[in-house]
Parts: structure tokens; C-alpha cells; sequence
């Protein structure tokens, strides 16, 4: 083999390893805060988990972000702790520590939606509709075909109560969510 032949070759290699692979350094989308919880997340990993574990639906993974995101709102206005997981690692947070890890929350789902339409622009044109739009969900918006209520403090304890009691009758655990769907059912049959 000529001098030439291998420069070429080590030429081609290395134009080879230095084209841009899809995931790595094209995704216009902000990279992921960095606190220790989430060491490692990065596009490509975030990418690999939707297409592995949710067979590519995106729209699932960012509703189930938004859906825990409230819930920690909600907890977080209530002055409660909340834990949180990730990769089998589990932390308490209250106060500001819960409100720090919101506003990491809110920017994760934020670049997780930037990435869903990055993948979403590679698909054919028709697989480039989505059933839902990727909007932010709001606590105070609806969220899918959920149906969220603010109950009180004395009425929350009675519906407590009562699936307490469901629960002895039937001997079966009964939850407070199938509380009120039974006593909207009968309501809606008068």
C-alpha cells in the first residue's frame, strides 16, 4: 500500500468519525440542567428510553411529565414534601429545594417537547401528526381526559372516611377517586 493510499484512508476515516451523527450536537434544543439527580441526562438518552421503553410515543412520556409536574405543584402549595425517583434513587423535597426542582422540571419538559418535534420533523408526512398538540400543561388546565378537583379539608376527610368504610364492607380496598365517581354516577341517574 502506497504512502498516499493510507493517508487517504486515514483521511476518510477520520471525515468518517467527525460527520455529525443524528443526536449528537444537531438537536437545536437547550441542553438538561445540570443538578446531580439527573446526572447523565442527555438528547440521546432521553431519545433511546422514548423509543425503547414507550416504542417511540413521545406524546405519553411528556403527558406523564406534565401529570407528575403538578402533582408537585400541588404538593410543593401545600407545604408538603414530595419524593421523587430516578434509576432507583429517591429524595425528599420541601420548601424551596421542591420549588428549585420545579422550575429544573418545567425546563426539562420544555426541552424533552423542543426534542419530541425535532423527531417528530424526521418522520415521513404521514406520520407527522400528532394526537395531542405539545403544549406546557398548567395546573390549572385540563390535562388529557383527566378531571382534577380541589376539594376541602373537611370534605376530602369525609370521602376519606367513607372509602375507609367501602372498604371494610367489601373487603376490598376502595379509593376515594372511586368514591366520587360512584356518587357523581348516581347523581347523574336522578
Amino acid at each position: 500500500m502506497s504512502v498516499k493510499t493510507k493517508i487517504f484512508s486515514l483521511m476518510a476515516v477520520v471525515v468518517v468519525l467527525l460527520l455529525p451523527f443524528r443526536g449528537f450536537s444537531q438537536s437545536k434544543c437547550p441542553d438538561f440542567p445540570k443538578i446531580d439527580f439527573w446526572e447523565g441526562m442527555t438528547h440521546d438518552k432521553v431519545r433511546q428510553h422514548v423509543n425503547d421503553k414507550l416504542s417511540g410515543n413521545w406524546e405519553s412520556y411528556l403527558e406523564k411529565l406534565k401529570l407528575q409536574q403538578i402533582s408537585l405543584a400541588r404538593i410543593n402549595g401545600r407545604g408538603k414534601a414530595a419524593r421523587v425517583s430516578r434509576g432507583g434513587r429517591r429524595i425528599t423535597l420541601k420548601g424551596a429545594g421542591l420549588s428549585q426542582y420545579l422550575g429544573f422540571s418545567q425546563d426539562r419538559i420544555a426541552i424533552i417537547e423542543c426534542l419530541a418535534k425535532e423527531e417528530l420533523a424526521l418522520k415521513s408526512p404521514k406520520d407527522r401528526t400528532l394526537k395531542k398538540p405539545l403544549n406546557p400543561v398548567k395546573p390549572d388546565t385540563e390535562a388529557s381526559e383527566r378531571t382534577y378537583l380541589y376539594l376541602s379539608q373537611d370534605l376530602l376527610k369525609k370521602l376519606r372516611q367513607e372509602a375507609a368504610r367501602r372498604s371494610r364492607v367489601e373487603k376490598r380496598k376502595v379509593s376515594v377517586n372511586e368514591v366520587i365517581i360512584d356518587t357523581v354516577k348516581r347523581g347523574l341517574k336522578k
